[in-house]
């Protein structure tokens, strides 16, 4: 085993020790090093990731959403629309499922977010969309996608992170 040294100063509160143990295995150095950096508030919503995100089903919808470019009036059929990134849990699979949406009346397809319909029919039965098939990531591959958009938005309204 490589041993890495860092000069960066962390926080240590009660939960940072579990929180480290916990995060040794879905993430690398950087990101726990940045999450040390965080308050105690912050590092206990990390370490509720953690727990409830790999090897438990208490998170079962996860939705980044994109408020940067919408506007009330616009939010429908003007252009400035609500962009997500949804994520769904199956429990049998212990994989997550990620769909696009949109605040747009328009056609939006689900499976690589953009404007159009692009199902497939043989008939009159649904086969698939011509775009390919629905992004599926492992729950370490969510842990590491929910806390590099805890750190990348920290701070900013415009992007909210919904969990159900």
């Amino acid at each position: 085993m490589t041993e890495i040294k860092t000069n960066e100063t962390i926080n240590v509160f009660p939960c940072t020790y579990i929180l480290i143990s916990r995060a040794i295995r879905p993430l690398d150095h950087e990101t726990i090093t940045k999450i040390c950096q965080q308050d105690e508030n912050f590092q206990k919503r990390v370490l509720d990731f953690l727990i409830n995100i790999c090897g438990s089903s208490v998170y079962t919808d996860i939705e980044f959403q994109d408020w940067s470019e919408y506007e009330p009036d616009k939010s429908s059929n003007g252009g400035c629309y609500r962009f997500s990134k949804h994520y769904y849990y199956n429990k049998d699979s212990d994989l997550w499922t990620l769909q696009y949406e949109t605040s747009a009346d328009m056609e939006y397809c689900p499976i690589c977010g953009h404007f159009g319909n692009h199902e497939e029919y043989d008939d009159d039965t649904f086969i698939g969309y011509s775009c390919g098939s629905a992004k599926i990531i492992s729950s370490t591959k969510m842990i590491q996608t929910v806390i590099s958009f805890m750190l990348n938005y920290k701070d900013d309204t415009n992007h909210i992170m919904l969990v159900r």
